[in-house]
């Protein structure tokens, strides 16, 4: 079989999926893309309605790199393309990188490239967590970099300061991972390179001044910042089951994904045992130690840390790493074909199983908030109700902002402290407020609190949204979409 077949025709399908959707859908993709737009109104349009209600955050956090880039985008394309240019891009840089890593490493292994497939399109994927998407490529950037590049000289230190401020930047749990796998390969090259003391010194020395910019930023955000939050811890056993389902990979149906997870992770496994003894490069030595060292952490450090979903973010890049060198090591021509295309098989049997009837209904409801955003005015404020209790719709009415500029009451970045952007201190009792009548589902106080329009999205058309929330006569309806899923009401004043 021809390598750029197996690995790119299943690749461009899969990106084609998602341009083919108006909107491809995830928890978060909504919120970070109109906050991004918040970011380039605030820098580039002094007279934005943004300036009355947001301001940077006064602590330098990482979650940056992704907004930065989206915002760039929005210089160029509308809002809806410089998502989907930048999803795309994603895609496909992480997976040409992964297989310029393998063909760096082993030439003859270029058709095990697929390996990455089934891993692009991951939870991470599908909740939208883009910076996190981003710190995967990245790392990989590292190891090709890694691979290719000379160890000593000002261009090497300059690389390394490059590196740590765009992973820093993007997620501080994948900067932590760089860390640890540039430390355990300069200890494998100092020792294999049998400098005299002197040297050694001056290679730490240059190491910990290239480092002191995104440490000191690390240890002033640890101070400042509590990254706990208030998940359920996972006991050993579930962490066990996590590990080996591969639950970072499942997305909609646990047990059904599970299917196609748990095979994947029994072939990584035996692939690893039959070839782990052609392990002779220093990068696949550091390699090794890194995922160990990681999968120890997974079991030591409580889930709510770090954000959040650690547990799940730890697991994710041990297999990443694992990867490289599963796809990597030395087998016989028929363990590589068989197994790259049980791999296809298992990434193409995901992707399917996920294009369904569920996908376009996120979808639809996307689409529906950005028509419904059209027809509220520039700087408007606005309350988006939900009477529907999917996890994945969450978000998804930060699309109302999009097309006019208006004000999202509920911007879930502005609750936590790690985003770049919060509500003006004068804003936040509105954001409280609604986060509180979202979560004790008291929902027909919102008449108490002052905003311009109201949208209520409810799917089931039988039940009277007005009834639900208190409608009042003196409230405007003003639109409701094709489908009658979601009104929007304009707010007067009593």
């Amino acid at each position: 079989l021809d390598s750029k077949f197996v690995f790119y025709i299943p690749l461009f399908f899969s990106a084609i999926l998602v341009l083919l959707i108006p909107i491809y859908p995830s928890v978060d993709g909504a919120a970070h893309l109109y906050n991004s737009a918040i970011l380039k109104d605030l820098l580039l349009n002094s007279t934005s309605p943004y300036h009355d209600f947001y301001q940077f955050n006064t602590v330098i956090v990482p979650n940056w790199l992704d907004h930065i880039l989206l915002a760039l985008l929005m210089c160029v394309f509308s809002a809806l393309w410089a998502q989907k240019i930048f999803v795309i891009a994603l895609i496909l840089s992480q997976a040409i990188v992964f297989r310029l890593i393998i063909i760096k490493l082993n030439p003859e292994n270029k058709l095990l490239s697929c390996f990455i497939l089934p891993f692009i399109f991951s939870s991470f994927f599908y909740i939208g967590l883009y910076n996190q998407l981003l710190s995967f490529t990245l790392l990989y950037c590292f190891i090709y970099w890694l691979l290719s590049a000379k160890t000593e000289g000002y261009l090497y230190y300059l690389g390394l300061f490059c590196f740590s401020i765009f992973l820093w930047f993007s997620s501080i749990v994948m900067y932590a991972v760089f860390l640890i796998l540039l430390a355990i390969y300069t200890i494998y090259q100092l020792n294999e390179d049998r400098l005299k003391y002197l040297a050694w010194f001056k290679k730490i020395g240059f190491m910990i001044l290239v480092f002191l910019p995104t440490l000191f930023l690390s240890l002033n955000f640890i101070a400042k910042i509590s990254m706990l939050t208030d998940e359920k811890p996972i006991n050993y056993l579930n962490k066990l089951i996590l590990f080996f389902r591969l639950e970072p990979l499942t997305v909609f149906d646990l047990t059904g994904e599970s299917k196609l997870t748990i095979p994947l992770v029994v072939l990584l496994f035996i692939l690893f045992f039959i070839g782990y003894k052609s392990i002779s490069n220093t990068v696949k030595k550091s390699i090794l130690l890194t995922s160990i060292f990681i999968g120890l952490l997974f079991f030591i450090i409580p889930n709510n840390a770090g954000a959040g979903m650690l547990s799940f973010r730890l697991a994710m890049s041990f297999y990443l790493l694992l990867i490289v060198l599963v796809a990597s090591f030395n087998y016989h021509k028929t363990v590589i074909l068989i197994s790259s295309l049980a791999v296809l098989s298992i990434h193409l049997g995901l992707v399917m199983k996920r294009h369904n009837g569920r996908l376009r209904s996120y979808t639809q409801a996307s689409v529906n908030y950005v028509e419904v955003g059209k027809h509220i005015p520039i700087g408007a404020t606005v309350w988006p109700i939900s009477n529907e209790e999917d996890w994945f719709l969450g978000h998804s009415n930060n699309y109302l902002g999009i097309a006019n500029s208006c004000i999202i009451l509920e911007n879930y970045e502005t609750y936590y402290p790690w985003f770049p952007l919060l509500f003006k201190p004068n804003k936040t009792n509105a954001n409280t407020l609604y986060n509180e009548l979202r979560s004790k589902k008291q929902l027909n106080s919102f008449s108490d609190v002052s905003a311009d329009y109201l949208v209520v999205y409810q799917k089931n058309t039988n039940a009277l949204a007005e009834g639900n929330y208190l409608i009042k006569k003196n409230h405007s309806f003003v639109f409701q979409t094709a489908d009658s899923t979601m009104k929007l009401y304009k707010l007067n004043a009593n």
